[in-house]
């Protein structure tokens, strides 16, 4: 009896999470389903509820079969992106980090992944490694019910197959989403670089919407251009308009556009006042843009400010430093949490990806 080849057409992919998942996902283009210990391997790490539990999955799909005579005209694929863009879609979907290990098999080759032995986890009771569901959304953790999902995944098969590139938005949330799960894998070791990973998020994001000229520009600078197009005509005040790209506003305003009510009615705070309040929102949003100019543009360091609280998920600080200058102390004073910051990111992904992409849940309308 001979032993059949790898199909060349089949690719295997590891995936984990430190959080626990139940079921399995299955369609015409792929199944995602659990990788199970053997009784021999070191138990604890498929052991959720200490610090070193990991669930593995394995993503597996095939591309279309061809012809030895096409073939040879082709490149041979990199499908390294699809691990990605599976690990991101469900990090932003479920709020639980998603690390992508590489391939099992890749063109009729067997690979090793990357299982690293694991890390101890600081955090087991944090919102994106717990394996507690997010209370905005209250999305249980069981693929078999993603089902809103699918239609986001299957995107990623029929650019493989049917040659049918993924919609710009959708582009534009897995480069944002890149951001936040690097944040998510940052965010027990490098507070202060996950935060700015959020930010970056953000940013990104913001650049999907679309804004009026008076939410751009404030009433001095309308009056302004007013008056440049009054003498100068309208091409001079167009030009001078493109020198205002106002990427700060633009930041605060978007993501205070792209928050709802069942985002503050989700903060899972212990305490109301450290929750984010709907009238100081756009403010903190703010100050979290300047505090990572505050970074990059003078090296000022912050990562103990963004982690304070984080015990109590607490979405804002509260109080003022005791130490530095007075327009330091009263950023710190108005900045967001890690935590808070998360949650702002993950939910405006959400209702972007909602909005634009593919309905996900009632709670973004």
């Amino acid at each position: 009896m001979s032993v059949p080849k790898l199909d060349k057409f089949t690719y295997k992919i590891a995936l984990s999470s430190p959080a626990h998942f139940s079921g399995d996902m299955l369609t015409d283009s792929f199944s995602l389903t659990h990788a199970w210990p053997h009784h021999k391997n070191n138990i604890e790490i498929f052991d959720d509820s200490g610090r070193f539990g990991r669930s593995f999955f394995v993503l597996t799909f095939r591309e279309r079969e061809m012809s030895d005579e096409e073939e040879k005209k082709r490149r041979l694929p990199q499908y390294e992106f699809v691990g990605d863009f599976f690990c991101v879609i469900l990090t932003i979907y479920f709020g639980k980090r998603f690390d992508n290990l590489g391939f099992f098999q890749s063109h009729g080759i067997h690979y090793l992944p990357n299982i690293q032995p694991p890390k101890l986890r600081k955090l087991t009771d944090a919102l994106p490694i717990s394996s507690k569901p997010r209370k905005d959304l209250n999305i249980k953790l069981e693929l078999h019910e993603a089902k809103p999902l699918l239609p986001i995944l299957e995107a990623v098969f029929l650019e493989i197959n049917d040659s049918k590139p993924a919609a710009k938005e959708l582009e534009l949330v897995f480069s944002a989403g890149q951001f936040y799960l690097q944040a998510l894998q940052l965010f027990e070791s490098e507070p202060e670089f996950a935060f700015l990973s959020l930010v970056n998020a953000g940013e990104v994001l913001i650049s999907g919407l679309e804004f009026s000229e008076s939410e751009i520009y404030d009433e001095e600078i309308r009056t302004l251009l007013a008056e440049i197009k009054d003498k100068l005509g309208e091409s001079k005040a167009e030009k001078v308009r493109g020198r205002f790209f106002q990427i700060r506003r633009r930041f605060r305003i978007g993501l205070s556009k792209l928050v709802n009510q069942s985002f503050f009615e989700g903060s899972e705070s212990r305490e109301d006042f450290y929750k984010f309040k709907q009238e100081d929102f756009d403010t903190r949003i703010a100050a979290a843009y300047d505090l990572r100019s505050y970074f990059l543009h003078a090296g000022k360091r912050f990562g103990i400010w963004v982690e304070i609280m984080g015990n109590m998920n607490a979405d804002v600080s509260i109080g003022t430093p005791a130490y530095g200058d007075p327009e330091w102390k009263k950023l710190i004073s108005r900045i967001p949490t890690l935590v808070g910051m998360e949650r702002v990111i993950r939910f405006c992904l959400l209702r972007f990806l909602h909005q634009k992409v593919s309905p996900l849940h009632e709670k973004l309308n």
